[in-house]
C-alpha cells in the first residue's frame, strides 16, 4: 500500500510501516534501542496493527510519534502528521459510533491566490506544534489590504490541515477595521456558539457563563478556529481555545504584541507581494478572462498598484469589467493610474468594499489625533526613508515624544522597518504613502512646522519637498480640503547623522 490515504484499518497502518521498514533495510531492535520507553515486542505489535495507542492526553509523552519521528524512517512533516491522523481517527472510540460531520465555515478560497510559498510553510508549522499539546495560537499582522485573510483562507483549504482538523473550522469576522463597528466579546461568542451547534435558548446571558460554555463546547473538538480582522487583544483573549487539540489563527492590522502575556503566540507579518508575485496575480487574473498581457505590462500595473493584493485585484477587476474605449492596452492604463491617486481606485461604484478608500480609511479613523496628525505630515514627505531626527523635524516634536509615535505606527502597520524592529534607529523600506483627501472627522488639522525647513536638520531636502512641507493647513478646514499626492520613492539623509529610519508604507 503506497498512499497513506488508502489506510482504513490498524492492520493496514501496521502494513505500511512494516513496508517501510523492509523497504529502508531498517531493524526492528535498532530502532527500538534509540527510542525511550518503546520496546521491541511494541514495535513488533505496532507493525502488525495490534494495540496502536490513542494520543496521550496532557503531558504524557506519544511513544508512536516518536516511531514516526526517528530519523531513519525518513518520513517527511506532512508524512507523519497524515500517519499521526490516521492512527488517531482509528483509534478514536467514537469513530464508528458517530458519523464525522466536520464544520467547514470557511470562505471561499481564491482561484487566482498568487505567492506567500514562505508565510504558508510557516503556518505549516503550527500543525508540527500542534503535537507538543500546548495551545496553538498564530497572529497574522500587515496593513490593510496585504492579503491577510487571503492567505489564512487559502491555507486552511489545504488538503492536509482540511485532514489535520477533524471536526472542522470556525471563521468569524471581527469587524476590528471597516464601515462596522467592532464586535465585542459577547457578540462573538453568541456567534460562535451558534456555529458550533447551540441553540439559542441553552446560551446564557451573562459573558463569563457564555465564555465557560463556548470553551467547554471547544474541549470535545478538533477545530481550526480564524478570528479574523481583530481590533485588539481584549477582544480576542475570550475566543482563544483552552483544548490543544484546537488551533486559533488571528488576523489584523495590528501586531498584538500583548496577545504574549498570556499565550505562546507565533507571530507572521505581511509585507507587499514582491514584483514576480505580483506579475502572477495579474496574470492569472487576464489569463482567466482571456486577456493577453505581457510581462513588461504586467510589471508596470503592478508598480503603480504598491504590489498590495487588494490594490492588484481592484485594478485588474476596474480594467477587466471597463470598457476600454479604443482598445486601451494594460500599459496605458497602467500610466492612467500614476496621474492620480492609488486611494481612488475603485472596481465599482456602487459596492464600497471594491475601492483602495474603505480600506484606507477605516485604518485612519481609528488613529488618535496624534497619530493622525503624524501621518498626515509623513505622508508630505517626497522619500521612503527618514530616521527619528528627521521624522521629528518633520513633525516639530522631541526625539523622544517623536519615536514613541514611530514605534505605535509600526505596531498598527503604518510604517515599516527593514528589519521588523520597531527600533526607532533601525533603516525602514517600503512603498509610499497613498493617502488622499483626509477623511471626514479629523479632531485637528496637521500644522505646519514652527520651525524653517533648513533649520530642521535637514541637509538634502529638495525644493519639491519644501513645496510639500510648507503646503500643511494651518486650519481645520483647510485639513479637510488638504489633499497630499502620491510621491516617488526618494531617499533623504539628515546631517550629521546617516540616512537610516522609517518609511510610511502604503495604507490600503
Amino acid at each position: 500500500m503506497d498512499s497513506i490515504d488508502d489506510i482504513v484499518t490498524r492492520r493496514q497502518l501496521g502494513d505500511w510501516l512494516r513496508n517501510r521498514f523492509e523497504t529502508l533495510g531498517l531493524r526492528v531492535v535498532d530502532i527500538a534501542d534509540d527510542l525511550a520507553g518503546v520496546s521491541k515486542a511494541t514495535i513488533y505489535n505496532w507493525l502488525k496493527g495490534n494495540n496502536i495507542p490513542k494520543p496521550p492526553k496532557g503531558d504524557a509523552i506519544d511513544r508512536f510519534y516518536l516511531l514516526l519521528s526517528h530519523p531513519d524512517l525518513g518520513l517527511t512533516n506532512g508524512q507523519r502528521l497524515a500517519l499521526d491522523q490516521v492512527r488517531t481517527r482509528l483509534t478514536s472510540d467514537t469513530e464508528s459510533a458517530r458519523p464525522r460531520r466536520p464544520m467547514r465555515g470557511l470562505p471561499a478560497d481564491i482561484a487566482t491566490f498568487s505567492g506567500r510559498e514562505s508565510e504558508l510553510r510557516q503556518l505549516d508549522r503550527l500543525l508540527t506544534a500542534r503535537r507538543t499539546n500546548t495551545i496553538v495560537v498564530s497572529a497574522v499582522s500587515g496593513i490593510g489590504g496585504v492579503g491577510k485573510t487571503a492567505l489564512v483562507v487559502r491555507w486552511a483549504h489545504r488538503k492536509t490541515v482540511l485532514d489535520t482538523f477533524i471536526d472542522g473550522s470556525l471563521y468569524i469576522n471581527l469587524h476590528g477595521f471597516g464601515a462596522l463597528d467592532p464586535l465585542t466579546d459577547r457578540t462573538a461568542l453568541y456567534q460562535l456558539l451558534l456555529k458550533l451547534g447551540v441553540k439559542p435558548g441553552e446560551i446564557p446571558d451573562d459573558t463569563e457563563a457564555m465564555a465557560a460554555l463556548y470553551q467547554q463546547t471547544l474541549d470535545d473538538t478538533s477545530l481550526l478556529l480564524i478570528l479574523d480582522n481583530a481590533r485588539e487583544e481584549a477582544q480576542v483573549r475570550p475566543l482563544l481555545p483552552r483544548n490543544p487539540q484546537c488551533t486559533a489563527i488571528v488576523t489584523s492590522r495590528h501586531r498584538l504584541a500583548g496577545l504574549n502575556v498570556s499565550h505562546d503566540v507565533t507571530h507572521l507579518h505581511l509585507d507587499q507581494l514582491t514584483a514576480k508575485e505580483s506579475g502572477a496575480l495579474l496574470s492569472k487574473m487576464f489569463i482567466a478572462a482571456g486577456v493577453t498581457a505581457s510581462p513588461e505590462e504586467t510589471s508596470a500595473l503592478a508598480a503603480r498598484c504598491a504590489h498590495l493584493p487588494l490594490a492588484l485585484r481592484i485594478a485588474a477587476a476596474a480594467y477587466l469589467t471597463s470598457d476600454q474605449p479604443g482598445g486601451v492596452s494594460v500599459i496605458d492604463y497602467a500610466r492612467s493610474l500614476g496621474q492620480g491617486d492609488l486611494a481612488e481606485l475603485t472596481a465599482s461604484a456602487t459596492d464600497p468594499t471594491s475601492a483602495v478608500r474603505a480600506v484606507m480609511d477605516s485604518s485612519y479613523r481609528r488613529l488618535s489625533p496624534d497619530l493622525r496628525r503624524a501621518l498626515l505630515l509623513l505622508a508630505q514627505h517626497p522619500g521612503a526613508d527618514y530616521d527619528v531626527h528627521a521624522a521629528a523635524a518633520i513633525m516639530d516634536l522631541p526625539v523622544r515624544r517623536t519615536a514613541a509615535i514611530l514605534t505605535m505606527l509600526h505596531r498598527l502597520s503604518l510604517i515599516e522597518t527593514d528589519n521588523g524592529s520597531p527600533d526607532p534607529a533601525g533603516h525602514v523600506t517600503a512603498c509610499t504613502t497613498c493617502w488622499s483627501n483626509t477623511p471626514d472627522g479629523i479632531p485637528t488639522a496637521a500644522p505646519k512646522p514652527t520651525k524653517p525647513v533648513n533649520d530642521c536638520g535637514i541637509t538634502t531636502c529638495t525644493p519639491r519637498c519644501r513645496r510639500a512641507i510648507s503646503a500643511i493647513p494651518s486650519t481645520p478646514t483647510d485639513a479637510l480640503d488638504w489633499t497630499p499626492r502620491r510621491f516617488g520613492c526618494h531617499t533623504w539623509s539628515t546631517s550629521p547623522r546617516p540616512p537610516h529610519g522609517w518609511t510610511t508604507t502604503a495604507t490600503t
